[in-house]
């Protein structure tokens, strides 16, 4: 890691949508810092992460403490995904005859996640008993919606692993530190001059955090190829787990998603 002056450039305001627990990683245009030369090359658009604080460094220190929570908490959420999906596929599996039709109302109190999966997956069987659904069916559109945002955040997640990432850190408005990683692990960093001691503290826990939802974006992935698996044994059409893998992607979002959700039901009574 390198200490050199930071030039703060402009960059543009587009902001790329990305998946629930990644929303503070923008795409943006690479754009050279003096002194650094990762060989950014022709690339176009990078992964940014910004972390702005105030410029009171207590109250940065806090609003850190609260994101620190916020990604543990999303993790901790994402991990309940394989025991949530085993008991949904045991229920439907109580509820009728697995991979063919099964009566939901049958199944105790779905929550929204599991009620919207279990409706796609009755809807992508639905053709194999004999029911047709018109182009533009709200049911059918929901399955299209799932595989498209499914291979459009599977784009932006390789570009998020793949490439160089940029850790930004602004304190006050100001721009103070920036750091360019590689997926290696190899790094270098610029700061402002004549900064604080805290304030190197304070990137260095953004850079932390930055990091962290990176590797929660491949443990999603995975957990999402282990769930289409499982929930495949539903499906009655061939290549059952391709075809959940879309599915289950919109599930284990929803499941992030709704962090405080899953912090009020598994919170033990005093």
């Amino acid at each position: 890691m390198t200490d050199q002056d930071l030039t703060q450039g402009e960059m543009k305001d587009e902001i790329v949508a990305i998946p629930a627990a990644f929303s503070s990683w923008q795409f943006e245009p690479a754009e050279e810092t003096a002194g650094i030369a990762f060989g950014l090359g022709d690339s176009e658009d990078i992964p940014v992460w910004r972390t702005e604080l105030p410029a009171d460094l207590d109250q940065a220190s806090q609003q850190l403490n609260s994101d620190q929570a916020q990604i543990a908490d999303t993790l901790a959420a994402l991990n309940t995904t394989p025991d949530r999906i085993d008991g949904l596929v045991r229920q439907a599996q109580v509820a009728g005859t697995a991979g063919v039709s099964f009566d939901t109302s049958g199944i105790d109190a779905l929550s929204e996640p599991e009620a919207d999966l279990l409706d796609m997956v009755q809807t992508i069987n639905s053709p194999s008993i004999g029911v047709s659904f018109a182009v533009g069916d709200e049911k059918t559109s929901k399955i299209e919606s799932a595989f498209s945002h499914f291979n459009d955040d599977m784009t932006r997640l390789l570009r998020l692993v793949a490439n160089f990432a940029w850790v930004e850190t602004e304190i006050g408005g100001e721009l103070l530190a920036r750091s360019v990683v590689s997926w290696t692990g190899d790094m270098d960093t610029s700061w402002a001059n004549g900064l604080k001691v805290e304030i190197y503290q304070l990137h260095k826990r953004s850079l932390g955090q930055a990091l962290a939802t990176r590797n929660i974006a491949l443990h999603a992935v995975t957990i999402t190829a282990q769930s289409a698996l499982k929930l495949s044994v539903l499906l009655a059409t061939p290549g059952g787990g391709l075809l959940a893998l879309p599915m289950v992607w919109k599930y284990v979002k929803q499941i992030m998603a709704d962090v405080q959700r899953y912090k009020e039901i598994t919170k033990v009574p005093i």
